[in-house]
């Protein structure tokens, strides 16, 4: 989830996993919404989600360490640095290259998925970003994040079995 306050959104991404295909079912968005109030909605979807990834980069950061406090490593903060961002983004081009990802027709969605740009500054880093008329890619980075939690639990899962197989 990519977590915001008063110019951009908070959005939460919900992801099912059926075979090797990840189905976007739910896209919450929020906006203008005070953080006790976010918290209380997070809070819920927590209670049902298997592994909750969510922007702890500036505003993010108390809402992230409230989570983790509450439902311990369920939750997964991501400090979004140029190089996490680089990294997220091609774990999403790949899920859609792939087509191992689903997406519903919405047009506010898509507009966000087609804004996001790579590209190099003065200096020579590579920089992804994106902006629509109403959000800076933040339903982009929702469902990049989700990704990448589903990302870990197919570790974990692996892991698990192995670990479970050779006792």
């Amino acid at each position: 989830m990519d977590v915001a306050r008063r110019n951009d959104l908070t959005v939460i991404a919900v992801l099912e996993r059926l075979g090797d295909v990840l189905y976007l079912r739910r896209l919450e968005v929020l906006k203008n919404k005070t953080f006790k109030e976010q918290f209380a909605i997070i809070d819920h979807y927590a209670q049902y989600a298997r592994r909750l990834a969510l922007d702890e980069t500036g505003i993010g950061m108390q809402l992230a360490e409230e989570l983790k406090q509450k439902w311990g490593d369920k939750i997964q903060p991501v400090y979004f640095t140029a190089k996490t961002k680089e990294e997220l983004a091609e774990l999403m081009r790949i899920k859609f290259q792939d087509r191992l990802i689903r997406i519903p027709e919405d047009a506010d969605l898509r507009e966000d998925l087609h804004s996001v740009r790579k590209t190099l500054t003065p200096s020579g880093n590579i920089k992804i970003e994106g902006s629509t008329k109403d959000s800076h890619a933040d339903r982009f980075w929702a469902i990049v994040l989700a990704l990448h939690a589903a990302k870990s639990l197919e570790k974990a899962n692996v892991f698990r079995l192995l670990r479970l197989r050779w006792l």
